[in-house]
């Protein structure tokens, strides 16, 4: 009578090919068969070739602790749910659900994504983090195993969105690897203000070319943000002297599309509003030279300038509370206005 040949039995070679044609979530599963099973997976660290990554913790309806894992592959994409479950956790997959007795549904949870980072070779194209200010341990964990990932090979990553409190986001930042990273999304909680040298760490950052921050009020000068072709941040106050330092940079920079700037407060309050408006005004004038358009009840401005050597131009708006830079085709700037 002939036995079964198991999965483990098979040779290198076959389970190899089984191995590179299977999606993330089938190999979570392979590794639950046996111990032998497990034990071979991690030995040979097959490419699971994901490209997105979309972590949230939060609550389901029925208020229990939860976490939502979403995985896109090359060739599927999973939505897995860790839940606190009794006296353990269930895992929900589809249409398929597996209760684990006796087990924390967040150990449950991160054994597995500390398996999918650690296995990842290939470019991540987006890793998105929803988290709360609850979830300060995670923030830990992740940190831990982003460092120990760096130390062998570096987790690449394309696209980085978080949105958690002050804390989380610049713990974990600070483990992203700068490298292949082009656009960065910080969403804060509630805002928070944020002096310059907190944000020191992003120097590494300095091929990224998008960022985008919410509830992050910037205590301190925008130079450090001129090198972006793409933005969106605010500060607390700016000056006619760095808005010209912005709309000069993106003159020279050839890789330059948009920036919008947002600020509590233009210039120092230290006189009434109406002399600040005038004084203001005035500088503005002198600065940039006569705007195509005003608007005076809003007191907004526009101006266009055009970029050296291009059929483009430099389009800059102003506002009390905003301003915006953007590159656009000289086809739609006004006849009068360059």
């Amino acid at each position: 009578m002939t036995l079964p040949v198991s999965l483990i039995d098979m040779p290198d070679l076959v389970l190899n090919n089984i191995f590179s044609n299977s999606d993330p979530r089938s190999i979570l599963v392979l590794r639950k068969v046996c111990r032998d099973l497990r034990n071979y997976i991690d030995d040979v660290k097959p490419d699971l070739q994901i490209k997105c990554i979309e972590i949230s913790i939060g609550l389901t309806r029925q208020r229990a602790r939860e976490v939502s894992l979403i995985l896109m592959a090359s060739k599927s994409s999973h939505h897995i749910f860790y839940r606190k479950y009794r006296n353990g956790t269930m895992v929900v997959c589809g249409k398929k659900k597996k209760v684990l007795e006796d087990a924390d549904y967040f150990n449950v949870f991160y054994e597995e994504l500390d398996f999918l980072l650690s296995r990842q070779k290939s470019l991540l194209n987006s890793f998105r983090l929803n988290l709360t200010e609850y979830d300060s341990e995670f923030s830990k964990l992740l940190k831990r195993t982003l460092k120990n990932k760096n130390e062998f090979q570096e987790l690449e990553v394309e696209y980085f969105q978080i949105k958690a409190d002050k804390h989380q986001v610049f713990e974990i930042l600070s483990n992203i690897s700068p490298k292949s990273l082009s656009r960065i999304e910080l969403h804060l909680a509630k805002p928070t203000e944020i002096e310059t040298e907190q944000l020191e760490f992003m120097d590494r950052f300095h091929d990224t070319k998008e960022l985008y921050m919410e509830n992050i009020i910037i205590l301190g000068r925008v130079e450090c943000f001129i090198h972006l072709s793409r933005a969106e941040i605010t500060v607390y106050r700016v000056t006619v002297e760095e808005l010209f330092l912005l709309k000069e940079a993106f003159l020279e920079n050839r890789h330059f599309k948009h920036f919008l700037l947002h600020y509590r407060h233009f210039v120092d309050d230290g006189i009434s509003y109406l002399r600040r408006i005038i004084l203001e005004n005035r500088r503005l004038r002198e600065t940039f030279g006569p705007p195509s358009t005003t608007n005076n009840k809003s007191k907004e401005m526009e101006w266009y300038f055009k970029i050296p050597f291009t059929d483009d131009a430099l389009y800059f708006f102003f506002s009390y509370q905003r301003s915006r830079f953007a590159r656009v085709p000289l086809s739609v700037v006004p006849n009068v206005a360059v």
